[in-house]
């Protein structure tokens, strides 16, 4: 199989995330992964990918769940779990008192 090439196919491409990264983001981040050069730093995603399928049940209560599965190509599931990460980088305590993205750092440090 033969990939197009791609204006940004010779750049290093970096993706952060976080738990704050979800849904369609992570799916986002699932295709951009495919490229090769990428490399994905972080802590883990919300494993919130798929779409949405609403029960209505008796007394008006609704319920929400996910319909399919979503997986990577050599089948990995996501959902509940996250996607891959490559520099799994976890925020402390300490880092939020002293105003520190242990994220950001990390990344700047690699990039010197």
């Amino acid at each position: 199989m033969t990939r197009e090439k791609h204006a940004f196919s010779d750049k290093k491409i970096i993706i952060l995330v976080n738990e704050d990264t979800q849904s369609e983001a992570e799916f986002l981040v699932m295709a951009l992964q495919q490229c090769g050069n990428v490399t994905t730093v972080g802590s883990h995603t919300a494993g919130s990918d798929g779409n949405v399928i609403y029960w209505k049940f008796p007394g008006g209560i609704t319920s929400t769940l996910s319909g399919i599965g979503i997986l990577y190509p050599d089948n990995t599931i996501t959902q509940r779990i996250g996607i891959k990460i490559d520099h799994l980088i976890e925020s402390t305590i300490k880092d939020y008192q002293r105003k520190k993205d242990a994220i950001l750092d990390f990344v700047n440090f690699k990039g010197k």
